[in-house]
């Protein structure tokens, strides 16, 4: 009998144990919530941002690779809740904003890598420091290379293309090649690009989540924002770094194309959705800082002044969308596969970071 309520007692420790993390959790998230989005004066609303950025360079939070909200201890317990991939491109994300150097690039040995290796080679003066570690990642994306000439986002689908792929290497090989006077890297995100851009859709000419290249077919939707979002940080990145030409010509024939095109599927606040063209869902951060950093691109090719309110209003919304201690809500949790799509909204190093970046670049347009 005492033995059997010894086992209760244990078990019941344990039951409660993870109900209070649960708990706690859930409190976090709804007191971090209370007075969102009501900030006034824009200066203190970026120094606000600024701020949370840093703190979170000191210390980064953990973008959950679950929706759970229940049972959050047992994923820690199990290593089901952090994955080193999805921090590294939060971390690339933050840097890019921050502007500061990268000491050491830590490697997953996935195309992952590559965006904080085009933050290392964008922030930091000395290429040399990490050389390795940037011919490593170049390794890692050219082992992946399939007979087609481009690069799968996993070797356990070598005949998937997904757009993820296009923001998260094209930048490094086109950086890569230009500091490297390496052509093939270049070439290899011409061709990364060139493909995925036989898919856009005829009338939006945004791109599809992925697409088959045995099959020739489209996969998943084509408003899937931060997939959208993507392809914006590869085209637009590579367009500010690669020298005039062929490849700089098609890019700025594909970033004027759908920035025209985006513009009709803004919504009043100024923000965009996660399935980015229901135009009554609420919008969601990182496709709208995206967006925004595709107008503004848009606005210092023609200086049409469309695009400045554009992007000035994706400046108000993400401003509704930031918390009282300066981080921005509201981003989309990590993608499970083609047409499973997170339920989960909240902060992230990536969309705090891309949010500097744009009014960084606003500000340089406008000096």
């Amino acid at each position: 009998m005492t033995i059997a309520l010894y086992i209760l007692a244990i078990i019941a420790v344990i039951t409660l144990t993870f109900l209070a993390v649960d708990l706690f959790c859930t409190f976090q998230t709804w007191q971090r919530r209370i007075g969102i989005g009501r900030w006034k004066d824009r200066n203190k609303w970026e120094e606000a941002i600024t701020n949370r950025a840093v703190k979170w360079f000191q210390n980064p939070p953990v973008v959950s690779k679950r929706d759970n909200t229940r049972y959050i201890l047992w994923d820690k317990i199990n290593n089901n809740y952090k994955n080193s991939t999805i921090q590294n491109w939060q971390t690339a994300g933050l840097l890019l904003g921050l502007s500061f150097p990268v000491k050491k690039i830590e490697l997953t040995e996935s195309i992952d890598d590559a965006l904080i290796g085009y933050v290392y080679l964008t922030n930091n003066k000395n290429h040399n420091a990490n050389v390795s570690e940037l011919n490593a990642i170049y390794s890692t994306i050219l082992s992946l290379k399939q007979d087609n000439g481009t690069i799968p986002y996993r070797k356990q689908l070598p005949n998937i293309r997904f757009v993820d792929t296009v923001g998260l290497i094209c930048p490094f090989l086109v950086k890569y090649g230009l500091t490297f006077a390496n052509n093939d890297a270049i070439e290899l995100a011409k061709a990364q690009i060139g493909e995925f851009s036989r898919f856009l859709h005829p009338i939006t000419g945004t791109p599809p989540h992925a697409y088959d290249i045995k099959k020739d077919v489209p996969l998943g939707i084509y408003d899937w924002g931060r997939g959208i979002g993507w392809y914006i940080l590869g085209i637009t990145e590579c367009y500010r770094i690669v020298p005039c030409g062929d490849f700089h010509d098609f890019l700025q024939k594909q970033i004027l194309s759908l920035g025209e095109s985006l513009l009709k599927h803004q919504l009043p606040s100024g923000g965009f959705a996660a399935s980015l063209f229901c135009e009554n869902a609420p919008a969601e951060s990182s496709a709208t800082v995206l967006c925004g950093l595709l107008f503004q691109q848009c606005f210092e090719i023609t200086g049409n002044e469309k695009y400045y309110n554009a992007t000035d209003l994706v400046i108000s919304q993400l401003m509704k969308l930031t918390q009282r201690n300066g981080a921005i809500d509201m981003s989309q949790g990590d993608t499970k596969g083609i047409g499973l799509y997170s339920s989960k909204y909240s902060y992230m190093p990536f969309t705090q970071g891309l949010t500097l970046l744009l009014l960084e670049r606003v500000k340089n347009a406008h000096a």
